[in-house]
């Protein structure tokens, strides 16, 4: 069994809906790689091969308790079991 957990992504100021599941960024135009938006397993805080020198960008209007609830699973990712 296989747990999602949010992206960056989701509290990133930079982040742009294209479709109804596709998302674009100032970073990414052409859309989002998958290691950064879907997958989780790349922290966006620090540069990434394409990403033009653009990086996350805390989105203000996003819930502090939600901000907080991703920006600890980056930090203190879980551990695998």
């Amino acid at each position: 069994m296989s747990i999602t957990l949010p992206s960056l992504c989701q509290v990133c100021a930079r982040r742009r809906k294209l479709g109804p599941v596709e998302f674009t960024c100032d970073a990414y135009p052409r859309g989002i790689p998958r290691e950064i938006h879907r997958d989780g397993t790349v922290d966006h805080r620090a540069a990434y091969p394409g990403d033009q020198g653009v990086t996350f960008e805390l989105d203000e209007g996003i819930s502090e308790e939600f901000v907080e609830y991703v920006l600890d699973i980056y930090d203190n990712p879980p551990v695998p079991r």
